[in-house]
């Protein structure tokens, strides 16, 4: 997960991971990928940023149209977004981009696109 410490000024350290602010990372840090349950544990000290093509690209090897998402925005995202966000990183599903999706189809979307950008 890509975050940045809420503090935008400040830093610290989470399970021996160094977490800066926003703007205290601006130019030169950078945010910090985290695995999954250490976000999960420190997440009221941390906000999310955004998944960004350069990101992508470097973790896929291969080229996306221009995107950016935050893991929150996935929540916002309409199907047919989800279902090419999907395909992009890699998730195989049998829904057709013109499909609405039911709430536990998008669920199970989200969560496999989440895994995907973590492993």
């Amino acid at each position: 997960m890509l975050v940045y410490f809420k503090e935008p000024m400040g830093y610290t350290v989470v399970d021996r991971f160094r977490i800066y602010g926003k703007k205290y990372a601006y130019g030169s840090f950078g945010s910090t990928d985290l695995p999954i349950d250490v976000y999960y544990e420190y997440r009221s000290l941390l906000e999310d940023a955004e998944y960004t093509v350069d990101w992508l690209e470097k973790k896929f090897k291969r080229q996306f149209p221009p995107i950016s998402f935050t893991i929150l925005g996935l929540y916002e995202m309409e199907d047919s977004r989800l279902i090419q966000l999907a395909t992009l990183v890699g998730v195989r599903s049998t829904y057709g981009k013109a499909q609405e999706l039911t709430i536990k189809q998008r669920h199970a979307l989200r969560k496999s696109i989440i895994n995907f950008l973590n492993d």
